[in-house]
């Protein structure tokens, strides 16, 4: 369903066109190949396979790395030889760089 939002006067640049989503518990939302898709993982692997499962990249710091990263953090940034105890992004990448010897860019961190 379409509707406009603010006066719909046909005037270019006027009147914004917004299109509403459908709510997600809505059965029509979903694609007819997602649904395939699902109904394949239940019928090869049960309940089970459709649990979710982890998405996206592994974390790059382990258990162990991220303890260290904490304490290091919880520290201050004093602490660790920075002029004011303000954590930055820049500020926790170089941390994690000296502390863990893995570069991480500020978009990583």
């Amino acid at each position: 369903m379409t509707y406009f939002k603010g006066a719909a006067c046909g005037r270019a640049g006027c009147c914004r066109k917004v299109r509403r989503r459908p709510k997600w518990r809505d059965a029509s939302a979903y694609r007819a190949a997602t649904v395939s898709e699902w109904k394949a993982q239940l019928e090869s692997g049960g309940l089970a396979a459709l649990k979710s499962r982890p998405r996206g990249r592994p974390a790059g710091l382990d258990a162990a790395q991220r303890r260290e990263l904490m304490r290091a953090l919880t520290g201050g940034a004093v602490a660790d030889g920075f002029a004011t105890d303000l954590w930055t992004l820049r500020r926790v990448g170089q941390l994690i760089e000296r502390h863990i010897a893995r570069p991480y860019s500020k978009s990583q961190v």
